[in-house]
């Protein structure tokens, strides 16, 4: 039996001991590999997160608008022709004189079933009252009866007006020509709905 001398038994040990190492080495590396993530998975995953956020803003952009219409609705205002007998015409006509207004208007419109009730006069007015609504006019500048809570200036067809509040109730005041007037109701028509009727004076 040869024996082997012990250099070559150092060299045999050392060469398994060599490509135990590489194997460890090997299969770790295996492992790390199966572990790490794939290519491009966490940009696509931030990706996404910027996407839902995008997504996200938008729909807050939108209820943002969604609540600035809400917030100024559009209020559409139905009239109605409003006819006066050849009597209504004479009575408001002989008030005006007496009350010496050269000109009186009078609405040509109004809300469903609105119509001329009765004229009166006094202290140089001449009042006009109607089934929802009452007209004060008068050569003289109108003032508020009461503590003013609140006025607001108002664009209409025929110039500038102003809404006023007295005791909660809103009164338009405006000029035609020389004539000031004075628009309300006691029957709970809309600022929008004075206005619109305001806008549809025309002389007597």
């Amino acid at each position: 039996m040869k024996l082997m001398s012990p250099s070559y038994t150092g060299r045999r040990k050392a060469a398994w001991l060599a490509a135990a190492v590489l194997a460890l080495s090997l299969m770790t590396g295996c492992g790390n590999d199966e572990a790490a993530p794939a290519p491009g998975t966490e940009n696509n995953g931030q990706q996404g997160g910027t996407t839902q956020g995008g997504g996200t803003a938008d729909t807050a952009k939108e209820g943002q608008q969604g609540d600035t219409a809400a917030q100024k609705p559009a209020e559409k205002v139905s009239l109605a022709q409003i006819t006066y007998s050849d009597a209504d015409r004479k009575g408001i006509a002989d008030v005006a004189k007496i009350q010496e207004l050269a000109k009186v208007y009078v609405p040509q419109q109004g809300t469903a079933d609105e119509k001329f009730d009765q004229v009166g006069g006094g202290q140089k007015q001449v009042t006009l009252k109607y089934a929802k609504m009452s007209i004060i006019e008068s050569a003289s500048e109108i003032k508020p009866a009461g503590t003013v809570e609140k006025e607001e200036n108002v664009t209409l067809k025929q110039g500038s007006g102003k809404f006023v509040t007295v005791g909660g109730q809103d009164t338009l005041y405006f000029k035609m020509e020389d004539t000031f007037i004075a628009l309300q109701s006691a029957k709970g028509l809309s600022r929008a709905e004075l206005q619109a009727i305001a806008e549809t004076m025309a002389p007597l």
